[in-house]
């Protein structure tokens, strides 16, 4: 029994609310169940709302409140959101100063006064000192029901956890989240996942590990939640996105495993979901050894083409749709390079941190700023340079450095190879494609959930196709129907696939006649499909992919 708890039974007993051997009986039942002491006390009819109310007030030694909805200030009420009120059953009352010159203290009516993570919590939110007083409950609703209409049913069950008995009923008291969230990344650390994915269901909130593994479950309300917990830690605003795209808000944050042991670097990603906002919260690694080439799923043939094109100083510009994927593959290519020499990189997040490079991380740069550190790179002495979520419009200084013999290795976004080629043709009129030695266009496709793939209808012009690229083979088309184990999904995990383009005076040619309207860039792009078709058609024949989501590499 902690020290609070006990001050409030003694506050009970001494002024005759209940008797000691009722003390000690709830007690008992309290420390069995991880519930609150109140909880349990007004349960069995041993003390009502009111009454608890009071307690609380002679606990903490504060005045007991009784909101009026007529004498709230706005400016208080502005500062904490309807849902947050409702979820903490707190009333904003006033915002002033307490003495003059003083910062400005937010008195905040609560049904619980005694809850220190929802005052801490507040305070994030508002940025404000923040003063708690007791109000009873049915007050309180009946205030938030008259400035913010009926509430609707929150669902705050749980469905799936780890956790049982006192250890559960302890973490969800905590109505921030805090201690459920805290939880899940200390699972997660411990089993050395990398990835969190948090997403609302069929009205369910549901947490897993990237695999389909669902490692929480529970009411919809813990989604808003937990989101809202990870925008605070990651310092995101609470409704701010990028127009268009999947990526709505990014931001990381540091977490120390429960025997604070370990401090564990995490990088979130808000994402436009199927039902909403969801979450992705993957572990960044400090340190590691960058993956080879054939590991992350260049062919035979590729491997060769980069070596070839990395044999002397250029640029190597590498394209995907998103940013998944992007880091591996940059730094892949980075240990291709042949010799030592000094690197160079320029980095959103750092990937693989190493003590072999220099490395500066520009999350908080805008697009000029990087192009700026771009242009003063030509100064400095780094034979080799590593450049994420370039643009085009940043091709110029990328080159600029190619042609002074340096390894550039930069990674942008763009759908297609098509789309990248066109990029760069638009981009030739202004700035001579000089320097320019490989085109690599990356793209990650879903892999089948291996649950619920099951065999399904095949096209006579996609078996066709596929029987020509593998003859002799009885291709069996698989898709999957969705289940459980991968959210409804049908997919899981995923694979990458790679178009690579070598590029030489043919080429740049091709690129400038493009530009003029002389040469189609779907042709020049055809050129590498005969080489990857006979993967992507046998990842297809094997069931791992869908040939719905890469039928135009076939």
């Amino acid at each position: 029994m902690d020290e609070k708890t006990r001050r409030l039974g003694a506050v009970l007993v001494e002024k005759g609310v209940i008797t000691a051997p009722q003390l000690d009986e709830v007690l008992r039942i309290q420390e069995g169940s991880g519930r609150r002491l109140g909880e349990v006390l007004v349960e069995r009819g041993l003390l009502d709302e009111e009454a608890l109310r009071w307690a609380l007030a002679e606990q903490l030694d504060l005045p007991l409140v009784h909101p009026d909805p007529a004498a709230l200030a706005p400016e208080a009420l502005a500062l904490v959101a309807p849902d947050v009120c409702r979820r903490y059953a707190v009333v904003p009352l006033h915002l002033a100063a307490e003495a003059p010159g003083a910062e400005a203290v937010l008195t905040v009516a609560a049904a619980d006064p005694s809850l220190r993570p929802v005052l801490e919590d507040l305070q994030a939110r508002t940025g404000k000192v923040v003063r708690f007083v007791p109000a009873p409950r049915g007050e309180i609703e009946a205030v938030l029901s008259a400035l913010y209409g009926p509430a609707a049913a929150e669902d705050v069950g749980v469905r799936v956890t780890d956790l049982a008995g006192p250890a559960l009923a302890e973490i969800l008291e905590d109505a921030t989240g805090a201690r459920l969230l805290g939880h899940l990344l200390d699972a997660a650390v411990a089993r050395g996942q990398e990835v969190l994915h948090f997403r609302a269901r069929d009205a369910e909130a549901r947490v897993d590990d990237g695999r389909g593994r669902v490692v929480f479950s529970g009411g919809e309300t813990w989604h808003t939640i937990l989101l809202d917990r990870l925008r605070q830690l990651a310092g995101l605003p609470a409704s701010q996105g990028r127009p268009g795209g999947r990526i709505l808000q990014r931001g990381r944050f540091a977490f120390s495993d429960a025997a604070g042991l370990e401090q564990v670097l995490f990088r979130v990603s808000i994402l436009r979901g199927v039902e909403g906002e969801e979450a992705q919260v993957k572990r960044m690694r400090r340190e590691g050894v960058p993956r080879h080439l054939t590991d992350l799923g260049f062919t035979a043939h590729q491997c060769l083409e980069v070596r070839r094109a990395l044999g002397r100083p250029g640029l190597v510009w590498v394209t995907a749709p998103g940013d998944g994927g992007m880091g591996s593959t940059l730094f892949g290519l980075l240990r291709e390079i042949p010799g030592a020499g000094r690197t160079f990189t320029l980095e959103e997040e750092v990937f693989y941190r190493s003590p072999d490079l220099l490395q500066l991380e520009t999350l908080d740069l805008g697009s000029e700023e990087r192009s700026e550190v771009l242009r003063e790179l030509k100064y400095l002495d780094f034979p080799r340079v590593l450049v994420d979520r370039a643009s085009p419009a940043q091709l110029g200084d990328l080159l600029a450095l190619a042609v002074r013999k340096r390894w550039i290795l930069a990674g942008g976004h763009e759908a297609t190879l098509e789309e990248t080629l066109t990029s760069l043709a638009v981009r030739s009129v202004d700035v001579p494609l000089y320097g320019l030695s490989l085109v690599v266009h990356q793209r990650l496709v879903p892999l089948l959930c291996p649950t619920c793939r099951a065999q399904s209808a095949l096209g006579t012009a996609e078996r066709q196709a596929l029987l020509k690229l593998l003859p002799g083979q009885g291709t069996v088309y698989q898709e999957g129907s969705g289940c459980d184990a991968c959210g409804g999904r049908g997919t899981r995990g995923a694979r990458a696939f790679f178009e690579v383009l070598p590029v030489d005076a043919a080429v740049r040619e091709d690129l400038y006649g493009a530009a003029r309207g002389e040469c189609r860039i779907p042709n020049l792009a055809a050129r590498v499909r005969p080489r990857i078709a006979p993967q992507v058609s046998e990842a297809v024949a094997r069931g791992e992919v869908s040939l719905s989501e890469i039928w135009d590499f076939v």
